[in-house]
C-alpha cells in the first residue's frame, strides 16, 4: 500500500500525476503552513515539506487501504458468487458444457468480452488518491478557487464542482464496473482530504508537541514590553 505511490504504469502517467500532486499539492501545503498561525503556541515551522510529506503518505496508504477493503469486501464475494454460478463438472473433473458451448465460448467476439464487468481485482498504481484528497483538501480551504486549463483550453469551472463531478464519475464507476481507474482509491483519498481539511492540523500541532515533550516557556510565554523610561538613580 505504500510502494504503489510510487509505481506507475508508464512515462506519461508519472508526468500527470507529478503536475496534479504539484499543483493541488502546494496550494494544500500552503493552507497547512498558514493554519499554524491560527494555534494559541508560538511555535511555527521553518517550511511545511515535512507537514506534506506526513499529508502525502497518510492519503496514499488510507486511500490503498479503501481500495483494498472495498475489493475484500464487495468485489471478491461477487467473484466467489460467480465461479459458483458456474456450470458443474462431471466425476472426470471436466466440465459438463457441450462443444458448441465451449466453441462459443473461446470464438467469443472480442468487443462482447469487453463489454461485461470483471470482477478481478485491478492491481494499484500510481498517487491518484493522493490527488483526489489534495484536490478535496483544496476545494474546501479554497472555495472560491476556479479551474482552467490551458493545454488543452477549456473554460473556467469552479473547484467545488469540478470535485464534485469527478466523485460523481467515480460513484458512476464503481456501479458500473469500470476498470480503466481505481475508483475506490480515489473516493478513499478525497475522504481523507476532507477529513484532513477539518481535523488534520490540529492533530498535527497536537503530535509535534508530544513529540517535544512540551513546549519551553520561551515559546509560550510572550515577553512584555520593554520599559525603555530612564530610572532615577537611588544615590
Amino acid at each position: 500500500m505504500l510502494t504503489s505511490l510510487f509505481s506507475h504504469r508508464s512515462l506519461v502517467h508519472v508526468i500527470t500525476s507529478s503536475m496534479l500532486v504539484a499543483a493541488f499539492g502546494s496550494a494544500t501545503a500552503h493552507h497547512l503552513f498558514e493554519a499554524q498561525s491560527e494555534g494559541a503556541d508560538n511555535l511555527r515551522e521553518a517550511t511545511p515539506k515535512w507537514h506534506f510529506l506526513a499529508f502525502f503518505i497518510s492519503a496514499g496508504v488510507f486511500a490503498n487501504l479503501v481500495s483494498h477493503v472495498a475489493y475484500s469486501r464487495i468485489t471478491y464475494p461477487r467473484l466467489v458468487a460467480r465461479l459458483r454460478s458456474l456450470p458443474p463438472t462431471t466425476p472426470g473433473g471436466t466440465s459438463a458444457t457441450t462443444p458448441r458451448s465451449f466453441l462459443a465460448q473461446v470464438f467469443r467476439p472480442k468487443q462482447a468480452l469487453s463489454a461485461q464487468p470483471s470482477d478481478n481485482v485491478p492491481p494499484g498504481f500510481g498517487a491518484s488518491g493522493v490527488v483526489y484528497a489534495t484536490l478535496a483538501f483544496a476545494a474546501l480551504a479554497y472555495p472560491d478557487t476556479v479551474l482552467a486549463m490551458q493545454i488543452p483550453p477549456t473554460f473556467p469551472l469552479p473547484i467545488q464542482y469540478a470535485v464534485g463531478s469527478l466523485l460523481v464519475l467515480d460513484v458512476i464507476g464503481i456501479w458500473r464496473a469500470w476498470r480503466r481507474f481505481n475508483h475506490w482509491a480515489h473516493l478513499g483519498g478525497a475522504a481523507f482530504g476532507a477529513f484532513y481539511w477539518a481535523y488534520g492540523p490540529q492533530a498535527w500541532e497536537f503530535f509535534r508537541e508530544a513529540a517535544l515533550g512540551g513546549l519551553p516557556p520561551s515559546l509560550t510565554i510572550l515577553p512584555g514590553p520593554k520599559d525603555t523610561s530612564e530610572q532615577p538613580d537611588s544615590a
